[in-house]
Order: structure tokens, then sequence, then C-alpha cells
């Protein structure tokens, strides 16, 4: 009797316990990552621990379940059944248990997969990913300790991190703000992508988007057909844009938080601007062989040939300035960017970097010294500071042209001794880029409306310094004659309308009228050149000066070769115009392309 009524005791106990375990530990939803038996066949020993939320009323998922791996410490999914069970040594509960404690006391559910899950593209936590508030533009420092190695990239928030050891900023993020994917930014570890605190790699063809934007590559094929495009792209926050006419920031406004509309109005009257930077910008990436060159990082040769650990700081500087061009002409023509523009910051920390601050955001500079300076700086990056030595900068924009004396030879005796000592006097010089004079600015006012008069003058005129007959005056080097010899694919022309000494600034406001086509043959005698050689020109790019001219804003007119059409942009906005207008504007540097 007493052996019945113990064995219905033990009975009434075993059922009891059953339902409050079944009721306490319920069954995980299906929805979450479910081991093949393979997975966990191989596994001799695991334990199970099964840990009720403390608030199961804001949460379906009211069961946190942890698997570790007995030996190795590797965290697997649950298996589909609660409960508790345990195998082996007593140091695996322990780790269990502290590991339990810790999730215990997070606020929101944490499950962790394994390695082998990886290749099945199966991390739980790529939904946190939110690409809205991913921003590549800007230096890869750390918000933390302002450290720039190591820097990882929250997916979740865009925040920049370092480092991914347990003391580390990046780790500390993801314990407490529960942000769980990162992004590696360092050029060894370039767009691999690590769940912390679990430290693991994910792999998952989901995330390429995120790696095209840190880091756009370009195939020959892609490159080949750009200009044949002319669809219109759209980022991923709704805005319209052309890829490789992005409008790019006014870093000097964006420094204040300004919007588009304020940064265009603020733009009348602020001395610190980067529109010089944007314009020039813009206008390089026009000369196909150049852009093509730095869409296909074929400067990556070039810069490894450098050896710039071996070289001065300055050669550094130059070569960061190209890497921070190639980047930033590589985001102007992705076509599928998350904004509808670009922030050229990095550009600018090179450009400042190698300068010496001769060119900031704090003072709106030159464009035209600018680009002369740009274009010196990268052929230097390029050719590890072998100034004679060809790059892709001297193949689009090089040409020569014969300085002469023209006071030589004026007092010789006859013909003979005086050609002689012209041509002992002629000199033959490189250059990048060819200045153009205006006639000086009326002194007299109308007579009729007593306003000043603005003349007009033909770019065939200006053009005339270079025939070789024209004498032109100067204090620092006398009298000269120049005359073209070699003709570049990309002609760059500086049409001089500033005017600055110690005591006034004053911008000479002559418009130049000039077609969008022109054959130098008409214009300058280039009978010593061959008859096949090609002299017929049109403009690409023109650079224009709006406003006062300490007050004023470049902007700069393109010509899109997929549709025929000019696009006005100015920072961040861009127009389309029509051809009528790039003739009536104030140019101040063109961009001529051989056709």
């Amino acid at each position: 009797m007493s052996t019945t009524a113990a064995t219905l005791t033990l009975t009434l106990v075993l059922t009891l316990t059953l339902v409050l375990t079944l009721t306490l530990i319920p069954r995980i939803p299906t929805t979450l990552i479910q081991p093949r038996p393979s997975q966990l066949s191989r596994r001799r020993r695991f334990v199970l621990f099964g840990i009720p939320r403390r608030d199961t009323s804001s949460s379906s998922l009211p069961t946190t379940y942890v698997v570790l791996v007995m030996g190795d410490d590797v965290p697997v999914p649950a298996p589909a059944s609660g409960g508790v069970s345990s195998e082996g040594g007593g140091g695996g509960v322990e780790r269990a248990v502290k590991r339990a404690r810790l999730l215990e006391s997070s606020s929101s559910p944490t499950f962790h997969v394994t390695k082998s899950c990886l290749s099945n593209h199966s991390c739980p936590y790529l939904d946190m990913v939110d690409r809205k508030s991913l921003n590549f533009d800007f230096a890869k420092f750390c918000s933390v300790t302002l450290s720039p190695q190591n820097v990882y990239c929250c997916l979740t928030c865009g925040k920049f991190f370092t480092g991914k050891s347990t003391s580390s900023p990046a780790y500390t993020h993801s314990v407490s703000t529960s942000h769980y994917v990162f992004m590696a930014l360092d050029k060894k570890l370039l767009g691999r992508v690590f769940v912390l605190p679990d430290n693991y790699e994910v792999v998952d063809r989901s995330l390429d988007d995120i790696r095209a934007a840190l880091n756009p590559t370009y195939t020959p094929q892609a490159v080949a057909s750009l200009d044949a495009k002319t669809a219109w792209a759209r980022a991923l926050d709704g805005a319209d844009y052309l890829p490789g006419l992005v409008g790019l920031n006014n870093l000097a406004m964006a420094a204040g938080g300004a919007s588009a509309t304020q940064q265009r109005k603020a733009n009348q009257k602020a001395p610190g601007s980067t529109d010089y930077l944007n314009v020039i910008a813009q206008l390089l990436v026009r000369a196909q062989p150049l852009r093509d060159y730095f869409l296909l990082q074929r400067e990556a040769d070039a810069v490894h040939a450098s050896a710039p650990s071996a070289q001065a700081a300055d050669t550094q500087n130059r070569v960061l300035l190209v890497q921070r061009f190639s980047e930033l002409c590589r985001k102007a023509w992705h076509p599928t960017a998350f904004k509808g523009h670009v922030s050229p910051h990095e550009f600018l920390q090179a450009v400042q970097h190698a300068s010496n601050r001769a060119f900031n955001a704090d003072e709106q500079g030159d464009p035209q010294a600018f680009l002369a300076w740009l274009l010196d700086a990268m052929h230097l990056g390029l050719t590890a500071g072998k100034r004679k030595k060809a790059s892709v900068i001297t193949r689009c924009f090089q040409g020569e042209l014969d300085v002469r004396d023209a006071s030589a030879g004026e007092s010789a005796e006859d013909a003979s001794k005086a050609a002689e000592a012209a041509a002992a006097a002629t000199t033959t010089t490189k250059f990048l880029m060819l200045g153009l004079d205006l006639p000086d600015t009326p002194l007299h006012l109308d007579a009729k409306s007593g306003a000043t008069i603005i003349p007009q003058v033909p770019l065939s005129t200006l053009l005339q310094k270079y025939n070789g007959s024209t004498v032109h005056e100067s204090l620092r080097s006398g009298s000269k004659t120049y005359r073209i010899t070699k003709l570049p694919r990309y002609l760059v022309l500086n049409i001089k309308r500033f005017l600055k000494n110690n005591f006034f600034f004053e911008k000479n406001r002559t418009l130049v009228t000039f077609p969008l086509e022109i054959d130098l043959r008409d214009i300058l005698p280039l009978s010593h050149l061959s008859a096949d050689e090609p002299t017929r020109y049109r403009l690409v790019a023109n650079v224009c000066h709006d406003g006062e001219p300490s007050g004023g804003t470049y902007k700069v007119h393109i010509l899109r070769p997929s549709d025929e059409k000019w696009y006005e942009v100015h920072d961040l906005r861009v127009s389309e115009v029509m051809h009528q207008m790039v003739g009536l504007s104030e140019a101040y540097v063109q961009l001529w392309e051989r056709l």
C-alpha cells in the first residue's frame, strides 16, 4: 500500500514538473534559424539554455536560447525544441551561465549562428542594416578616438568606430546600442562585414550594393558604354541624378549644417567656399582618357611603382591626392548611388595637405590657379616626382609652343644675322594651359544711358596671341612672341578676368564670344603641322564667374555627349540650359576636346 502511494506521488510530481517545464520554456518560433541535424551531430558536447525574458509583453520572442559548444566556446543556433540539457564538463556549463546572464540583461533577443551557417547567408542581423544612414564620403576616422587605423562602419547608424577587441569603441557600441553589423573600411579588410560582439564574418551578396557605395569599381565594358547612356538614375533617397553630373557639396556651407537652398544664398556673400574646387573637379572628368584612367583604377599601378613609403612627405601627399581624386571620380559616375550628390570631403583634405593649405575651405580660391596646381601635383604623384616622365596628365593636356624674344636680331646689320639671332633666342616650352588677355575695360560711360559699357571680343581675336607674330609685352619677361607647335588632345584656355594687387581686386567683365566648335587652322598659322593632324575642337566645359570679384560664385557648363545637351552645375544644383546661354556667361576657364 505504501509502495503504491509512493508511486502515485512520484508520478504526480513528474507530471507537475513536465507541465511547468512546458509552460515556462516555450517552443522557439519557426522563424528562427534551424540548424540541420548534420550540424549538431558533429557537436559531441553542447549545453542548451532557455532564458525567460523579464518583459514578455513587448516581444513575440519571450525566451532567448543559446547553445554553447564545450571546448571551443562557439555559439550555435538553438534547436527547435525547448528544454535544458547538458553533456560534458562543468567548465562549459559555467561559460553558458555567464553568457546567459549577459543575454538576460539585454533589452532585445539575441541569436547566434555558427560559421557553417554563414555560408548559407543565414545571419539573423542583416535586417538591422539601414542603408539610408550610410555615408562613406567623409574621412574614415573613429568618432570616439579620432584614430584612422582599423576603422569599421556601423551599418545600422552609419557611425565610424575603431577595433574589434573587447575594449574597442566598436565592441562597446555593439553592446550598448545593440548594433551588431559592421563593415571594415581599412584597405586590408575593405568591404568585409563582421558581427560584434561575437566577432564572426558575414558573407552575403545582399551587401554588395554597400560595398559598391564604399568603393565603386568598373569594368572596361561598363566604362566604354558610359557616354552612350542617356537615362537618369535614381538614388536610394529618391533623388534623380545624372551619373557623371552629380552635384558636389559645398563644404564651407555644409560645415554649418546648411541646406542646399541656404548654401546657394550664402554663397553670394560668404568668403569661404569650395565652389572653385567643385567646378574644376567637374571640368577634369570631362576628359575621357583621364576619366577612364581613374574609373579603372589604373593609377594604383603608378602609385605602387612610386613606393610612397620611401619618398618624402610631399610626395606621399601627392600620391594620396591622386587616390582621393580617383575615389571622387568613381563616386561621381556611380550609377546606383545611395545619394544623388557627392561630398568631396576627403579630396579637399588631400588638397589641403598637398598644398600646405594654399587651397582650403576657409577662403574661396581661384579655379585657374587651383587647376594649374592640381594638374602639376597629380602628375608628380603619378610619376614619383619625376617631372619629365609621361603620365595621363601630359597625354591629355600637354602641348608645345615656341617662345621667341622679339627684341633679338633687331640690331643686326643684315637679314641673315637677324634670322640667326632670332633662332638663337627661340625656346620650345611645354604647356598645360594657355592664357588669353582681355582688352582693358573702357573708362567712359555710355553717352545716352550713362551705364558702363561692357565690350565684346571674339575668342579668335584673343587666340592671335599665339600666331607667332603678335608681340606680347610683359614687365617680367619683356617682349615675346608665341607660336603653337603641338596641339594637345584637350586644350585648356584661361581667360584672364581678374587683376589683383596690393591695392585693389578688379574684375574685367568683357564678354568673350565663341562658337561651340572651332578649327584652329582658320585662326592660327599652323602650316608647320601635318595636313592630317586634327585641329578641330569642340567645347565640353566652361567655367564662369557670377557676381562681384570678392563675393561672387563659380559655376560650370557641361556638355553631355550622350544627348548633346548642356547642363549648368552649381554645387548641388544641376539643371539643363540652352547652348546659347553658355556664350553669354563670363567665361573664365574652358576645356576644348579635339575632334
